[in-house]
């Protein structure tokens, strides 16, 4: 008579588990799912669900509409902000937006105005940063400041052009731009980028003829 078949032998588990993991239905079940050898699917890190908000922001930064991307700013930034306090995705997504309306002339005293904000708000600020704030500072004023500041003493000498006393009232608003960048702000440096005040043109005088 025939030896009876030999059962085939349990296929080894491949993957280690930890304990708080065995002691989870889930990972009693992956268990179970290698020792059979079945396909388990792996156990990776969560993944990140982003808000309505930060997609549409996203897709506006994908199709490269400033003039669009701006205006949402101007009217989302404040919820954006307030999302970001418990949601990395939005404060990246934000810091990238404003690097991005930095570079546009039409959109520099917006960039500017907001780093000036952000940087007296601690809580903001350190929930933007994740980490490090010097890491984030250096960020904001290289990509946002820096290419912003480099416009706006031409968009706000266009804008008083036609205005009386313009110069006076450039300057007025640059020092009133920058101005927050003081000692409170984690974004001191950027006071540094402030545009200088243009020399005043002497006073025309008037040619005396003879009569």
């Amino acid at each position: 008579m025939p030896p009876p078949p030999k059962k085939p032998a349990r296929p080894a588990v491949t993957r280690r588990f930890l304990a708080d993991e065995m002691s989870t239905s889930r990972g009693k079940r992956l268990v179970m799912q290698q020792a059979l050898g079945l396909a388990a699917p792996p156990m990776g890190p969560p993944e990140v669900k982003k808000t309505p908000l930060v997609q549409h922001l996203e897709a506006l930064m994908q199709r490269g509409a400033k003039p669009e991307l701006s205006r949402f700013l101007l009217t989302k930034t404040l919820e954006l902000e307030r999302t970001a306090r418990t949601d990395f995705t939005a404060g990246r997504a934000l810091l990238r937006a404003y690097e991005v309306i930095a570079r546009e002339p039409a959109f520099a005293e917006q960039a500017v105005a907001w780093a000036a904000r952000a940087g007296r708000d601690p809580a903001l600020v350190a929930a933007l940063a994740g980490g490090p704030v010097e890491a984030l500072a250096e960020r904001v004023v290289t990509g946002i400041v820096t290419p912003a500041a480099q416009h706006v003493r031409a968009v706000l000498e266009a804008r008083f052009k036609t205005v009386k006393n313009a110069p006076a009232k450039v300057g007025a608003a640059i020092d009133r731009l920058f101005r927050p960048f003081d000692a409170k702000s984690a974004f001191a440096a950027a006071a540094q980028l402030k545009p200088s005040q243009p020399t005043p043109a002497p006073p025309a005088t008037a040619l005396r003829t003879n009569s």
